[in-house]
């Protein structure tokens, strides 16, 4: 993924938005789609802590400001609905979305 931006897909004839890449719309099915880039900021939308002997790891979900929603990593002081500024880092060859609160 490059400097700047997380790719996504809106749909030209339904205006749908969706992660990830398929050749048809999962609305409509219109082939006519355009590839956009995503600001990478949005806000929780939901989130899991798991307590484990070396500390506390939390999973969740962000929903971006476009409008699809991704599966993160995130701080332990994150709450539902906290603004989130999504990173990405690879871990073991893939692509692993972190989110930092913004402030």
């Amino acid at each position: 993924m490059e400097e700047g931006g997380l790719p996504y897909i809106r749909c030209r004839k339904c205006g749908k938005i969706f992660f990830f890449p398929r050749h048809r719309c999962p609305e409509c099915g219109s082939s006519d789609l355009e590839i956009m880039k995503s600001s990478m900021r949005g806000k929780v939308y939901a989130i899991t802590r798991i307590y484990r002997e070396d500390g506390v790891v939390v999973y969740g979900i962000a929903e971006l400001d476009e409008g699809f929603r991704v599966y993160c990593e995130f701080d332990d002081n994150m709450n539902i609905g906290d603004p989130v500024k999504i990173t990405v880092k690879m871990r073991d060859g893939f692509p692993i979305f972190l989110g930092v609160k913004e402030m």
